[in-house]
């Protein structure tokens, strides 16, 4: 008990022995299920590991305004669930239910890109076992799997023009984002003020970085398309 508790209390380390250890799990488990996935593609028992995934991201969700509840208390500011990731996670489930392509797109184009990001950016302010830690990680690790998932494990692809309607969609999604923010005063998605330390530092002040970020957005879509390329639908 005594080495659980030293660990639970250890400082969160970027790019620690323990961030790096949670990173490679999730990449792990996409490479280990996609393989299940193409070998039993069709059957019952790949139903069901979509079903574990979306259990998984559900259940991170729930647990999201408890862990704030009992940190610093719930907020329209901070507690509702507007994070791009968060949307990634919500259109993963619908994916992993529904097979459909919109929303299979958004998964792998969000999950690639942004949520990755996330995982490999972590916010240290918390110890590793930290609820929100073990929240944060089993939320952006289930929508990671579920995109791996979908694409190389069921053979969901998208579209020639799936970079643009990634994109569009964003938009959309982030003009609603920002209505929030306005009429709350918050900050999701970074829309009102920029993170310290970011890349979005590099497009200058409000409003140029979000339209700087729109294009690395835009970048990193195509760089995840490119498997897809030449055969894409």
């Amino acid at each position: 008990m005594t080495g659980l508790w030293a660990a639970s209390e250890a400082e969160f380390e970027r790019f620690g022995a323990g961030c790096g250890a949670l990173l490679r799990a999730p990449a792990a488990v996409a490479v280990l299920l996609a393989r299940y996935a193409r070998a039993s593609r069709g059957s019952a028992a790949a139903d069901r590991v979509g079903d574990c995934l979306v259990f998984l991201i559900v259940a991170a969700f729930v647990a999201d305004p408890f862990v704030d509840l009992a940190a610093e208390g719930l907020s329209l500011k901070t507690s509702l669930p507007l994070e791009l990731c968060d949307a990634a996670g919500f259109a993963a489930i619908v994916a992993l239910q529904t097979r459909r392509q919109t929303a299979f797109e958004l998964a792998y184009y969000w999950g690639l890109t942004a949520t990755v990001q996330a995982l490999l950016t972590p916010a240290p302010e918390t110890h590793f076992w930290h609820p929100n830690t073990v929240r944060y990680f089993a939320l952006h690790s289930g929508i990671v799997v579920a995109a791996v998932y979908l694409a190389a494990g069921l053979g969901m692809r998208p579209r020639r023009d799936g970079p643009w309607r990634a994109l569009l969609w964003t938009a959309v999604y982030t003009a609603f984002v920002g209505l929030i923010d306005w009429a709350t005063g918050a900050n999701y998605m970074w829309l009102r003020e920029k993170p310290p330390g970011s890349i979005l530092g590099f497009f200058g002040p409000w409003p140029f970085y979000i339209a700087g970020g729109g294009a690395v957005g835009l970048a990193l879509f195509w760089l995840v398309h490119l498997p897809y390329l030449r055969r894409a639908p």
